[in-house]
């Protein structure tokens, strides 16, 4: 059977999830607003779910029609048999998006819930139960003018909860965020040649696992607990099983060969909290973590990538330019022929860096509108005066 599907993805991020999907063999991966939409069998979307690095969830697509009041909704929603996804003892939770549409997505909300409540009491006399917090079932509505679409939510409750994150820092970067730093940053090709990973302000070690699981060919989903599809009814375990075991052989094999991926930080307790992360993910003994001062850093190799979050914001808005002068200074001393990808909270901090920049994106991190650099740590691209 062939499904549609939709994954969702931050701001700017969505032409990189339709590349991502595209070079999974899912061919017809279009880039849209706010994600990718893409079409496939349920392994399709399965495979989707447990490898995008970048995609914040994949839905799968139960139902579109024409809506354009709250009872239209309910009656759309109703129509869908939902015996078939849910059995009495599923809980569930919806959650409505909307754009260019007037209805208000709280009692879209509602109506649904009242549409699928309503049928089963109906054919049953008894009714499945809603948990907010933690749904066997998330169902999401998107209404774009009266365009109502019903998903079934396959990577609640979100692709960048990996399962590694244990303890945490001031200020960390989303997982889904990160990777897509480092894929513009460059670095799924430098992996692939061997080079070297450093991450000289590491905190809980966010960059660090995904660059070591992107060099190892390690699939993000394979460490999730919490899967978006477990208690569906129509969930094919087989399948899911298949790909699992394919992305373990691809993870064992991939740890064979992974090269240097080393982080510092300054902070003892973040380099305890990245330890414990990187052993949740499986790399305690593939990747490198050392407490070191950011001038005492030097790089593992002669080539690779640096990629780091230093602070910035207004929790640090007080030290962000000279710590942002300081990690250009270790970089321009020790890091000449290696590649930059440095995300920041404005142009004015990165020219605190010292380098010409060789491109610029918009990132969203969190509600922070920030700025990825990206540098090649060359003499003929340092600032004059700093030389």
């Amino acid at each position: 059977m062939k499904y549609t599907f939709f994954a969702t993805a931050g701001r700017g991020l969505e032409d990189l999830v339709a590349k991502e999907l595209q070079e999974m063999g899912i061919k017809d991966a279009k880039a849209l607003r706010g994600g990718a939409r893409f079409t496939g069998s349920l392994e399709d979307g399965y495979r989707a779910t447990l490898w995008s690095r970048m995609a914040s969830t994949i839905l799968l697509s139960l139902s579109s029609f024409k809506a354009d009041s709250n009872e239209a909704v309910y009656n759309g929603v109703r129509r869908i048999p939902w015996d078939e996804h849910l059995s009495l003892e599923t809980t569930f939770a919806i959650s409505t998006t909307s754009t260019r549409a007037n209805l208000n997505t709280h009692f879209v909300s509602l109506k649904a819930k009242d549409a699928i409540v309503d049928q089963f009491r109906k054919a049953t006399q008894e009714r499945p139960n809603v948990d907010v917090e933690n749904p066997d079932l998330a169902i999401q509505i998107h209404i774009d003018k009266d365009l109502t679409t019903v998903y079934l939510d396959l990577g609640n409750p979100g692709l960048h909860k990996r399962g590694y994150r244990v303890l945490s820092t001031d200020a960390p970067i989303r997982e889904t965020v990160a990777a897509s730093i480092l894929v513009r940053g460059g670095w799924p090709e430098l992996a692939k040649q061997g080079a070297a990973f450093m991450d000289p302000m590491c905190g809980s070690g966010t960059f660090v696992i995904e660059a070591a699981m992107m060099a190892a060919d390690i699939a993000p989903g394979l460490g999730r607990v919490d899967l978006g599809f477990d208690r569906w009814k129509k969930h094919d375990q087989k399948a899911f099983s298949g790909l699992l075991q394919e992305a373990q052989e691809r993870r064992d094999k991939g740890l064979e060969t992974l090269g240097p991926i080393h982080g510092t930080d300054v902070a003892g307790p973040a380099i305890a909290a990245a330890k414990r992360n990187a052993e949740a993910a499986g790399l305690a003994h593939h990747v490198h973590l050392e407490r070191v001062p950011l001038m005492n850093v030097r790089p593992p190799a002669p080539t690779g990538l640096v990629a780091t979050n230093p602070p910035y914001g207004h929790r640090f808005e007080e030290d962000a330019a000279a710590v942002h002068y300081e990690l250009g200074e270790a970089l321009i001393n020790e890091f000449i022929g290696w590649k930059a990808a440095i995300i920041t909270g404005s142009k004015e901090l990165g020219r605190e860096l010292g380098m010409r920049a060789i491109k610029t994106f918009n990132v969203d991190n969190g509600p922070l509108r920030c700025i990825q650099i990206n540098f090649d740590i060359q003499p003929e691209r340092i600032f004059h005066e700093r030389r």
